[in-house]
């Protein structure tokens, strides 16, 4: 066993829990492999993407390398998979990053010496294609009509309170405000209906937790205002130099250089745990002295300067635990194009 480091960014972590099926049918839970079992931690490779735009979907493949027979046996009918990462230490300390269903297992060899099963995750934690069939009177709410095909299915409820916010303030009024004048007879699955009514909202959609989260992106109280960043980021120091000027509680773990996209800014951290799709949507700031990549429309012109606060509405997340990829890539969209999201002038997928 290694001793735990004590620098931050320094001394990459991980724990893999997988919950497999045995002989009699029971649901077992197995540690696979953890960091504080290093050297001897078998290596694993993950990639984790979370999304909320384009789609709601999110994906992980886990890979573990040279397990004894006995456990491949027992791990192939692998029911889920519990992932956490990130480092021993500091404000990208190690904690969940994938904790979700296993469509599909993969036994194969890399190359004559190294064995390798493949966790392939698909998650959208809610059963979306079980169909909802009710009546429901005139002058119900959009909210109303969502909480009850929620609840047909064993779901939460749709709503904004303090131990239920699966809806923002701003997507609770919304769908309060808006009435349908007849009664009507509900038949279909929740999936369609929740695309339905966040398109006629202007609201994006994400599943998580056994949850439906709606939401806007950003405050839109007044129009969309400039909202507070969650966590910043900028360069890390070069070698005998010390930043001036960077907000309080900076984490200075960029990699490489972010490159203007039409919609914000992708950009790469160290790995770190605390970036996610969630609600209300995490907001980030680039700070320092940061050049941005600006997108090339045409020979000699540039999109409009980036802006350095960003919506995060994809992350992805990159390990090998023996090897260089260590990293979290954020998909971040911009004030301008989510103010256009919200007015209905682009759709997620523009």
């Amino acid at each position: 066993m290694s001793t735990p480091s004590t620098i931050p960014f320094f001394g990459p972590a991980w724990n893999l829990v997988i919950t497999y099926t045995d002989s009699a049918g029971n649901d077992q839970d197995m540690q696979v492999s953890t960091d504080s079992w290093s050297p001897e931690a078998l290596r694993i490779t993950f990639e984790v993407v979370q999304a909320t735009i384009p789609s709601p979907w999110w994906y992980a493949d886990v890979t573990v390398y040279n397990l004894d027979p006995e456990t491949i046996a027992n791990v192939m009918t692998t029911t889920k998979v519990k992932l956490s990462a990130g480092f021993q230490t500091g404000p990208a300390k190690s904690s969940i990053i994938w904790d979700g269903p296993v469509l599909q297992v993969l036994l194969d060899e890399e190359d004559v010496v190294n064995t390798r099963v493949t966790f392939h995750c698909v998650y959208n934690p809610i059963v979306m294609a079980n169909p909802v069939a009710f009546s429901i009177g005139p002058y119900a709410s959009q909210a109303k009509l969502l909480t009850k095909m929620a609840q047909n299915i064993g779901l939460p409820p749709m709503e904004n309170t303090q131990n239920n916010a699966t809806l923002s303030e701003y997507a609770y009024a919304a769908l309060n405000a808006k009435q349908y004048p007849r009664g009507n007879t509900v038949f279909h699955t929740f999936g369609k209906y929740l695309d339905t009514v966040s398109s006629d909202q202007n609201l994006t959609t994400f599943r998580k937790a056994n949850a439906a989260y709606m939401t806007e992106i950003g405050n839109v109280s007044d129009g969309l205002t400039t909202p507070k960043a969650d966590y910043t980021y900028a360069l890390p120091n070069p070698p005998g130099t010390t930043a001036t000027g960077l907000p309080d509680g900076t984490t200075q773990s960029i990699i490489g250089t972010p490159q203007q996209t039409p919609q914000g800014v992708i950009f790469t951290v160290l790995l770190d745990p605390r970036l996610m799709v969630t609600l209300p949507v995490q907001v980030v700031q680039l700070a320092g002295n940061l050049l941005i990549s600006q997108q090339v429309i045409e020979v000699g012109a540039f999109q409009n300067p980036v802006t350095t606060l960003q919506f995060v509405v994809q992350v992805r997340h990159v390990g090998d635990s023996r090897g260089n990829d260590w990293y979290t890539e954020v998909t971040g969209c911009s004030t301008v194009f989510a103010a256009n999201l919200l007015s209905g002038l682009l759709s997620a997928t523009s």
